[in-house]
This record gives C-alpha cells, sequence and structure tokens, in this order.
C-alpha cells in the first residue's frame, strides 16, 4: 500500500512518502521474551493531532510498509519538519505527496517562491500551475492561457485568476504537489 491513511496513530496525515526502493532506515526494538527485532523504514508520514493544531506541533512519523508507526519525533513548524527528514531520511521536499488536509498558507507560497520551488493546485475545479524557467515565472492552465512574469515578486504582485489576485483567492485554493 503506497498511499497513506488519512489518519495515523489518530493523528491527521499532512503529507507522506512511500519509499519502495529505497531503506529509509531501521527501528530495533526488545519484545516480550527479551528479542531484538528490526523493523525497515519504509515510509514517512507529516501528521498533526487535532489538539495540536493551535500549537503549531507537527510530527514526523516513521512507519513500516503497512503504515504502521515505528517511531517519531515533534517539531514546531513544516519547515522543521521537511528539514528533519532531509537531513535525517534524505527525503528532499518535492518527494512528499500532500494530502488533501495539508495547510499551505498564502505566506507558505511566497516563501517556497522566493527560493525557487514551483507549485501545483486547483482552484474553482480547474488546475493550475506555478512555474518557472530561464525566462520567467508562469501561471498556468496545463493546455492553454498563461501568464509570464520576469520574477516570482511580480507574480505574486500581478499575477490573476478569473480577474482576482492570488492573494485574494489562496483561502479557496487546494495546493497539490510543492516541487
Amino acid at each position: 500500500m503506497f498511499s497513506a491513511p488519512n489518519k495515523l496513530d489518530g493523528a491527521t496525515v499532512l503529507a507522506y512518502t512511500f519509499m519502495k526502493t529505497k531503506e529509509l532506515g531501521y527501528v530495533c526494538f526488545q519484545d516480550e521474551n527479551g528479542l531484538m527485532h528490526d523493523v525497515l523504514i519504509q515510509a514517512l508520514s507529516i501528521a498533526q493531532y487535532d489538539n495540536d493544531r493551535s500549537y503549531n506541533k507537527y510530527y514526523l512519523f516513521s512507519c513500516d510498509e503497512n503504515w504502521n508507526v515505528i517511531g517519531d519525533s515533534l517539531h514546531y513548524s513544516l519547515d522543521e519538519v521537511f528539514k528533519c527528514a532531509e537531513n535525517s531520511y534524505g527525503i528532499s521536499p518535492n518527494q512528499w505527496i500532500h494530502a488533501k488536509y495539508m495547510p499551505y498558507s498564502y505566506e507558505d507560497l511566497e516563501r517556497d517562491l522566493a527560493i525557487g520551488r514551483e507549485v501545483e493546485f486547483k482552484y474553482m475545479g480547474r488546475e493550475y500551475s506555478i512555474t518557472n524557467n530561464k525566462a520567467g515565472w508562469y501561471l498556468s492552465e496545463p493546455n492553454s492561457k498563461y501568464q509570464m512574469f520576469t520574477d516570482a515578486i511580480n507574480l505574486l504582485e500581478k499575477g490573476k485568476m478569473d480577474g482576482k489576485h492570488l492573494k485574494d483567492i489562496w483561502n479557496d485554493v487546494e495546493v497539490t504537489t510543492i516541487f
């Protein structure tokens, strides 16, 4: 099973990654008979308990191939969780699959575009993307029209969808992928 369940250990899954061929490490534990066992970490999940939302607490869960939680660490920002996963497991930000519950604010968008990340999202049932190359930054609908800007700042200031600036519609956007 490659996609994560909506909840792990009672916490809502915000993002996950499943490594079918790459070993992320092992968790060693002792059973009730005193025997030692190694469990292969094959998946990671970022999750949040309902009562932790107002405290910005996020958990990085290490999971086996069946999404059983075999280890966790507590973090106080999503950036912190992503950095921990990259430093500890070699999982880069573009390897995460964002669940439908993933919070992603306009400020997150500004920060990510400033460091060159790209974003795919849905708005009013249509798919859009924000991408960049040597020529500039693009706000576009796949296989349709696009808007081109010299840099991410101009895109954020001048980019419009249905006649509205991104900042004005961002609360109604569902982010699907962050590269």
